[in-house]
């Protein structure tokens, strides 16, 4: 009798490792299925907002392989300098130009400031703001000291100073 009473207790013992490990195999799978279900419900939401954005890509995609069709123009026998060297180009000219208007709107501004102060001895000019548009807050301002003795705003368009 003590040689089944052994056998019974090893048979329970492997049967309620069966199913914990079972139990613990459902887990894991309940776990995925909910995860996979809301990356799913998330992917399905995406598609809805980008339904329109796929016929946009499906016309585009056609006009792409009309364009494929056509014959080719060789552009660089035509024009030596490719499109991109041309914008990058225009945009350091349009950056230069700025700039340009900015140092000189700045210095008109300390120009009329200086002729509105009168003398320039022992001072100097400071754009304090610029406020858009060419007005500029300029500032005069002690040497020795630095600080301000007179301010002025400066219509660098028009060209008056109060």
């Amino acid at each position: 009798m003590s040689k089944h009473g052994r056998k019974d207790e090893g048979s329970n013992i492997l049967a309620i490792l069966l199913i914990i490990v079972a139990i613990a195999i459902v887990i894991c799978l309940a776990y995925g299925g909910k995860k996979i279900s809301d990356d799913k419900k998330q992917g399905d939401s995406a598609n809805n907002t980008n339904t329109t954005n796929v016929t946009t890509t499906a016309k585009d995609n056609k006009d792409d392989k009309k364009l494929e069709n056509e014959p080719k123009k060789d552009e660089t026998k035509e024009n030596p300098e490719t499109e991109p060297e041309k914008k990058e180009e225009e945009k350091k000219d349009e950056e230069e130009k700025k700039e340009e208007v900015s140092i000189s709107d700045d210095e008109k501004a300390k120009q009329l400031a200086k002729q509105q102060y009168g003398s320039s001895d022992g001072v100097y000019f400071n754009i304090d703001h610029s406020l858009g548009n060419g007005v500029y807050e300029v500032s005069v301002r002690d040497e020795k000291t630095t600080s301000a003795l007179e301010w002025y705003r400066v219509n660098v368009k028009t060209g008056t100073v109060e």
